[in-house]
């Protein structure tokens, strides 16, 4: 699944020009970890929930990704998930949103 995701990521046109990305509710973080892998001057933010964060820190650290790979633990639909990302991989997590989708929406898009 992993390597779908970067054959569909990197057929995005801009993808080459990519320099940050988030995978938001990343779980063991291995779609972020295969992304930073495909490109040579991509960083990434993994962030999900606390326990499963450190899963997704063991899994960056294992593949020796500490220097371009930052976790960050929390609740994305209360707390900041950072900003300046190039793409924001969210993949299974948008349905606990249902309730406050627009408001999702409405914080981390650009106006």
């Amino acid at each position: 699944m992993a390597q779908i995701i970067v054959d569909l990521v990197s057929s995005i046109p801009e993808y080459e020009n990519f320099s940050k990305i988030l995978d938001l509710g990343c779980g063991p973080g291995l779609y972020g970890i295969a992304l930073v892998l495909d490109h040579p001057d991509l960083n990434g933010v993994l962030f999900d929930q606390p326990p499963v964060a450190k899963i997704a820190e063991r899994n960056a650290a294992e593949y020796g990704l500490n220097d371009r790979i930052a976790v960050i633990s929390g609740d994305y639909l209360n707390d900041p998930i950072g900003e300046g990302y190039d793409l924001i991989l969210a993949s299974m997590i948008l349905n606990f949103a249902l309730d406050s989708f627009d408001s999702l929406m409405t914080r981390y898009l650009p106006p």
